[in-house]
């Protein structure tokens, strides 16, 4: 008797054991994933802030990397959090804090890809040359204004509050 329950206390100490190394191994890729997230932001913010501080599109491929893995990370992240309410709500407020920011940031840059899209967009001087812009300039022709109402329009994009940047757009 005493032999089978240490064989009973055994088996429930493995299945425990068992168990806690899924637990880890679930929070050890939950960790992961929320590094990559993180990681993934700060490179979007990286290029589009070369971007429009150079005018050059090849910062933005960091950004648009960042757009194409953030959602495959979330939805990962939602798969190991799946049983808790407390981490699904956490992982959601993550979520839109996030695309809020990829939002923000995709605001910025379309203030300055707009009058690119077309060539009629770059004005021409009294002998009808096109010239380049600075990146500044973009952003202030597409608000209708001046130099100091575009670094407005940015300084909120940037500050978390592209509601008041677009009313002023």
């Amino acid at each position: 008797m005493t032999l089978f329950a240490l064989f009973a206390v055994n088996v429930m100490s493995l299945a425990a054991i068992h168990s806690s190394r899924l637990s880890i191994a679930r929070t050890r890729r939950a960790q992961t994933l929320l590094d990559s997230i993180r990681a993934d932001i700060v490179d979007a913010e990286t290029g589009q802030r070369g971007f429009l501080l150079t005018g050059r599109g090849d910062y933005l491929e960091p950004f648009q990397s960042a757009v194409d893995e953030i959602p495959s990370d979330f939805a990962e992240l939602f798969g190991i959090v799946a049983g808790d309410p407390g981490r699904q709500r956490d992982v959601r407020e993550l979520k839109g804090l996030t695309l809020k920011k990829l939002d923000e940031l995709r605001f910025t840059v379309d203030l300055v890809l707009r009058p690119r899209r077309s060539a009629s967009a770059i004005p021409e001087d009294a002998a009808g040359v096109r010239s380049r812009e600075s990146p500044i300039d973009c952003p202030a022709r597409a608000v209708g204004g001046s130099v100091p109402e575009a670094r407005a329009v940015l300084e909120l994009a940037e500050g978390g509050d592209p509601i008041a940047a677009h009313a002023l757009a």
